[in-house]
């Protein structure tokens, strides 16, 4: 599956914010990527690469983030 550029550019926007862990862009680009079209699997798909390349990730704040935004299906 392709993404479109909207969808791509926000799930860029908040792998970045995630592995320099911003909190505040943390919630404004899974807001941005939801709206965008993303889906809950590719945010956490992007969380979990941010995740794996390090940086000062909080990875409790993008899980809270995400859980409050789009409450598991």
């Amino acid at each position: 599956m392709t993404l479109d550029f909207e969808t791509h550019e926000a799930l860029l926007a908040l792998g970045i914010a995630a592995t320099v862990g911003c909190d505040g862009c943390i919630e404004h680009h899974i807001e941005d990527a939801l709206e965008a079209g993303a889906s809950r699997e590719e945010i956490q798909k992007t969380i979990d690469l941010a995740d794996h390349l390090g940086g000062d990730l909080n990875r409790t704040c993008c899980e809270e983030a995400l859980a409050a935004l789009s409450p598991a299906e």
